[in-house]
């Protein structure tokens, strides 16, 4: 179902387009420090990903209770930017997110972001798998 709507010409409006710059910007500072705040020694992916999807389940009822959005699925990744131009770059973990959405007249809706944590809060077996295929976690 996912793959399917990357067939489709545009997704519609954006979940996100719809959330003021305030709210924006708390997310964005919200996911970031609550990952650097909450490490307590190396964590596996599978540990990361359900402290991220508790942050992203509040997008998520956010765009069902106040914009009447029918939630269709999501997904989270970490992945990794294997095209970094500089050491620094190469050590972050890329941690991102889509949520897909209809609207009453059944129009596609997204919403998304990333942010970057660094490799030294994964424990390695996470790392590895990351920078072979990535991982990514289905958000229902």
């Amino acid at each position: 179902m996912l793959a399917a709507l990357y067939g489709v010409g545009a997704l519609g409006k954006k979940v996100w387009d719809y959330l003021p710059e305030e709210t924006k910007l708390a997310l964005r500072s919200s996911v970031t420090d609550f990952g650097v705040s909450t490490v307590c020694g190396k964590r596996s992916a599978e540990e990361w990903a359900e402290d991220f999807v508790e942050a992203i389940d509040n997008i998520k009822e956010k765009g069902i209770k106040e914009y009447n959005l029918t939630y269709v699925g999501g997904k989270l990744k970490f992945s990794i930017n294997h095209d970094a131009q500089n050491k620094l770059e190469a050590k972050k973990v890329i941690v991102s997110f889509e949520l897909y959405f209809q609207d009453s007249n059944k129009q596609w809706a997204k919403c998304g972001d990333s942010s970057e944590l660094s490799k030294m809060f994964f424990t390695q077996e996470s790392v590895d798998a990351i920078e072979k295929d990535g991982i990514e976690f289905e958000i229902t």
